[in-house]
């Protein structure tokens, strides 16, 4: 398993026939099905594991059958989140878009872990587009959740708009780019 998932079973008790599927396992015991819960190893996520409604959105994400690779990538991607909005002292349960554009702009001036393996001189800072729209998406899944549960009145992470048509108008949150190869200048 990915991460830190375990699964658990939701009934131990003898005589249990146990199915598996691609998305989950199921327990069928005379007459009910109870689904297995992925269970979510929270030392991975610590400030996940800390917020209460982070915790709760993301164990219901695990609940509904996502991949354990996904759960683990949301995680990763909300803790990370979490830790931007402390240091710059932002609740998110009251922050704006204006910290989510800081904290994109900040996963765009991080050092890359990767850079002494690339051969382009661009990607020594910043990750890459497809690690920051992935923590994008789970970012805004959890805003999401805050809004459906009432807790916040809009999410502060906009959707609908592809990054080129956005990005004309100045309204993308991380618009593409693609580098043309580095030439060496004697």
């Amino acid at each position: 398993m990915p991460g830190g998932f375990d699964r658990k079973t939701s009934s131990q008790s003898a005589g249990v026939e146990e199915r598996s599927n691609r998305r989950y396992r199921m327990s069928v015991d005379i007459g009910r099905i109870a689904v297995l819960a992925l269970t979510v190893s929270w030392p991975h996520f610590p400030l996940v594991a800390e917020h209460g409604d982070a915790r709760r959105w993301l164990q219901l994400t695990a609940n509904v059958g996502r991949a354990p690779n996904i759960v683990d990538a949301y995680g990763r991607a909300v803790d990370d989140h979490l830790r931007f909005c402390r240091s710059v002292g932002a609740d998110p349960l009251t922050s704006g878009p204006d910290v989510i554009a800081a904290w994109i702009g900040d996963l765009h001036e991080r050092p890359n872990s990767r850079a002494a393996t690339v051969l382009h001189v661009h990607s020594l800072v910043g990750l890459s587009n497809a690690t920051i729209h992935q923590r994008i998406i789970a970012v805004r899944s959890f805003y999401e959740y805050l809004v459906e549960d009432g807790l916040r009145e809009r999410n502060p992470v906009p959707r609908g708009e592809s990054a080129g048509e956005a990005g004309r108008r100045g309204g993308a949150l991380c618009v593409s780019s693609s580098a043309l190869p580095g030439f060496p200048t004697s």
